[in-house]
């Protein structure tokens, strides 16, 4: 199984004229794994965040035979559940931090997809030849060449990123 996680780039002002090549190169990564007879299961680490309005996108642009194989796992407070369907996926292709910081904790594979420094820096910490897919007006010509990367097992916390995203959605709720 291949998970995705994907953000809303129209909300913010500096990538959202890359929207456009963002749902293109998932509609193609996505098709590309279904054609290697491979399951897709998207995951929403924040609806308040536009995940969920990303993953529509991407899905309206897919046939319905296409549609079979995939999924959407939402984050709905059930840490346990959530973590249980992310660690079964063999391969991530994240654009959250979060969905590459448990990705490196559960030992999976994993390609980058990067909008911001945080991501950034924290995976060339961990290898300074790291190359990380940017979303900009380019992207969509790198797909087929990315590479798959695997940190070995790290000294991260699951659970503990889930508790921090927790703080975070509870404060947005609080404005």
């Amino acid at each position: 199984m291949v998970g995705i996680s994907v953000i809303d780039l129209s909300i913010r002002p500096e990538l959202s004229k890359y929207q456009d090549d963002y749902v293109r190169y998932h509609v193609e990564k996505v098709r590309d794994y279904i054609g290697e007879r491979k399951r897709i299961i998207f995951f929403s680490f924040c609806s308040l965040d536009g995940d969920i309005h990303t993953i529509n996108l991407i899905m309206n642009e897919l046939t319905e035979q296409e549609k079979k194989r995939v999924r959407i796992c939402e984050y709905e407070g059930d840490l346990k559940a959530f973590l249980k369907v992310y660690k079964s996926c063999g391969l991530i292709i994240g654009s959250r931090l979060h969905s590459i910081l448990i990705a490196i904790a559960n030992n999976q594979n994993f390609i980058p997809v990067s909008y911001s420094k945080k991501l950034d820096n924290l995976l060339k910490q961990m290898d300074k030849n790291i190359e990380i897919l940017k979303i900009d007006g380019t992207m969509c010509q790198f797909i087929g060449k990315e590479k798959i990367y695997n940190m070995n097992k790290c000294d991260f916390n699951s659970e503990l990123q889930f508790q921090k995203l927790d703080q975070y959605v509870e404060g947005v709720l609080k404005r």
